[in-house]
């Protein structure tokens, strides 16, 4: 799963997401065997200002990631303004 939250990992429900992700058997658990730090949900959650959303874009784009999936139902309340925020600001960084 993959949300983007331009205000930051404060405005992200972190606690519902990892137990979330320990749940899941499709998670690939942290090496402690259970997701218990928002550290724990690298690479499921991109959350951050622009710079570090490209970041995060940019080591998939590393380990040869050709279509990445931009999931907002988690923040369905901001579901336009994140939309708004990736294609003018995020993607036009990661086309350059």
């Amino acid at each position: 799963m993959l949300i983007f939250d331009y205000r930051g990992v404060r405005h992200v429900n972190v606690p519902g997401l990892l137990a979330w992700a320990n749940k899941s058997k499709w998670a690939v658990k942290p090496p402690s065997g259970s997701f218990e730090t928002v550290e724990d949900l690298e690479g499921q959650l991109i959350a951050g200002d622009v710079d570090g959303a490209v970041e995060e874009c940019r080591k998939f784009e590393a380990a040869g990631v050709e279509h990445l999936v931009f999931d907002f139902r988690f923040k369905f309340d901001k579901w336009f303004d994140q939309i708004e925020l990736l294609g003018t600001e995020v993607l036009p960084k990661l086309k350059g």
